[in-house]
């Protein structure tokens, strides 16, 4: 008996034995491979990767992708370093992997592949001097910015010839530390302040409601219509004075277009952001007052309580399609139609 769990335990020995063997083997051979992937430069890894760019098809693409993720953020910096300046040469296949790379890892689920190429592109934006160049890194940006790029996009404000790239970049960037760096723009850097305020409109940023009102006495009518579509946008219940005697024109209600169409918006915003008592309240005072007003304030009023006030809309528009005025009659009746097919849709 003795004998047989000896013989067992051998037999037991010798298996774990030949396991432990065969995982050594297994550790030994992986090793080896990817000793051998890691084997290339990062200048061959660049070349291989550019000389499957254009991709002729998906598949080849996704691998070229792949290929670029080992690159890691040193080898994208190099990467765009090899792009030559001026001009002066073909720069297309760098940039079709650039801009191919950034738009793959801005895909969800490739989160820290993005904070990597969003890393590497701010490192690299701050060593070129090439103008093309960082234009077209910012655009990089514009993809995959985070707070992280804020910093190096934040000084080009104060380029002549970039301003307006960076202030794109910053809006698409949309975060409260992007909105307070273009609010400080206003008053700290050379950029184009139209382009400023219409990006904190777009951004609908809060933060820069005091900032922004402060242009709309500007003399520059580019500045003054900009500042009016950020107040617009924002759409804060303490603009609505603002809004609404802009729209004046020698003291009377509405005879400034650009600026009555920006105060319809101004209600219609006013209800996607939550106000809708106010907003309903604004759109009833606006069609009242613009009674007897030109027909492009009577038709954007009708069109505010056709949105917002929609009990009395089927009535008002009734009343506006046997209006004498030809041109206002004609124009509820397209509100009327859009308006059935929006109940209807």
């Amino acid at each position: 008996m003795g004998d047989l769990i000896l013989k067992m335990f051998q037999l037991i020995k010798m298996k774990k034995l030949s396991l432990l063997l065969a995982f050594n083997l297994l550790l030994i051979s992986t090793f080896q491979v990817n000793a051998q992937k890691d084997n290339r430069t990062v200048s061959t890894r660049l070349a291989d990767v550019l000389a499957q760019l254009p991709a002729k098809n998906e598949a080849d693409l996704k691998t070229a992708m792949k290929e670029m993720e080992g690159l890691g953020e040193a080898g994208l910096i190099q990467m765009h370093q090899q792009m030559v300046p001026g001009g002066k040469a073909d720069n297309s296949k760098l940039e079709y992997a650039i801009m191919g790379y950034t738009t793959y890892v801005s895909a969800k689920g490739r989160e820290a592949l993005k904070r990597s190429a969003e890393s590497a592109w701010c490192q690299s934006v701050t060593m070129v001097k090439d103008k093309i160049q960082v234009s077209f890194l910012l655009s990089m940006l514009e993809i995959i910015g985070t707070d992280q790029a804020v910093g190096c996009v934040t000084p080009f404000l104060n380029d002549d010839a970039l301003s307006l790239k960076a202030t794109a970049t910053l809006a698409s960037i949309g975060t409260a530390k992007a909105g307070e760096a273009l609010t400080s723009a206003l008053s700290s850097s050379s950029a184009p302040k139209y382009a400023v305020l219409q990006a904190l409109g777009d951004m609908r940023f809060a933060g820069g409601l005091k900032a922004i009102a402060g242009f709309v006495s500007s003399s520059d009518i580019k500045t003054k219509e900009a500042a009016l579509y950020a107040l617009a946008e924002i759409a804060d219940p303490s603009s609505a004075e603002i809004l609404l005697n802009e729209t004046r024109t020698a003291g009377a209600l509405y005879g400034n277009k650009d600026a009555t169409a920006m105060y319809a918006s101004y209600i219609s915003n006013l209800n996607t952001n939550g106000q809708s008592k106010l907003a309903g309240d604004l759109a009833t005072a606006f069609y009242n007052t613009s009674a007897t007003s030109n027909v492009f304030a009577k038709t954007a009023a009708l069109g505010s309580v056709a949105k917002l006030e929609k009990r009395q809309a089927i009535k008002l528009l009734v009343n506006a399609g046997t209006d004498e005025d030809i041109e206002y009659r004609n124009e509820a009746l397209k509100l009327a139609t859009l308006f059935l097919n929006n109940e209807t849709a």
